[in-house]
């Protein structure tokens, strides 16, 4: 995957926990390194560009109880890196459920022309939509809408499942609805099937997730 996908909290989330949601989604096949914890709306372009590590110093959110309109407000207009992009189109929240259940919200922008679901790998697909559900027009002055669907995962399922929307995002959905392969349970998790790698990660001294996080 080549976009980092930016990560909110809008619930006190400790760094036990942010660490613990990206050592797990590391469990899927092709998975990596993706999470960009956005900590406030003023946070440095340094640090929303990197992937974020696991060694977290605790911090206070600056998106508690955020609405979408603002979540989706910054996504779409943060300044973008050219050396480390992130997704437009798609993030992660971490709320109070995620702390309990292990579970993430991955919110994607289903980009629909004339009632047609637009894939971000078709001509002229991954627009910079509003996110907010007004429409817009692209060079052909067709008319675009967007509209945000999210998905509450297992932490484990979340690279996999990122690794979907940011390409396919209207075939996920269309998956979803048809329950094939993914279902909602009684709780409103999403349950994939996904492809797992074979034995445990470890959760301490993993090579990969040592480096300091930087001020």
């Amino acid at each position: 995957m080549s976009e980092n996908i930016l990560t909110f909290c809008t619930a006190e989330i400790s760094p036990e926990v942010i660490t613990h949601f990206i050592h797990l989604s590391q469990r899927t096949e092709e998975s990596s390194k993706i999470w960009s914890v956005v900590r406030t709306p003023h946070d440095d372009q340094t640090r929303i560009e990197k992937p974020t590590h696991t060694r977290i110093r605790p911090f206070q959110t600056g998106f508690l109880n955020a609405p979408l309109s603002a979540l989706t407000e910054f996504v779409r207009s943060a300044p973008q890196s050219t050396s480390y992009p992130f997704s437009r189109n798609t993030f992660a929240v971490l709320d109070e459920r995620s702390v309990g259940e292990e579970t993430v919200v991955l919110w994607t922008g289903v980009e629909r022309v004339g009632g047609e679901v637009r894939e971000r790998g078709e001509e002229g697909g991954g627009g910079d939509g509003e996110g907010n559900g007004d429409a817009e027009r692209d060079g052909d002055k067709r008319v675009i809408s967007v509209e945000w669907r999210n998905f509450r995962v297992e932490f484990c399922k979340a690279c996999w499942v990122v690794g979907i929307l940011v390409r396919r995002p209207g075939l996920f959905v269309e998956i979803v609805e048809k329950g094939q392969g993914a279902q909602v349970d009684g709780g409103g998790i999403l349950r994939v099937d996904a492809p797992m790698k074979e034995g445990d990660l470890e959760e301490e001294g993993e090579e990969d997730f040592t480096d300091e996080e930087e001020d």
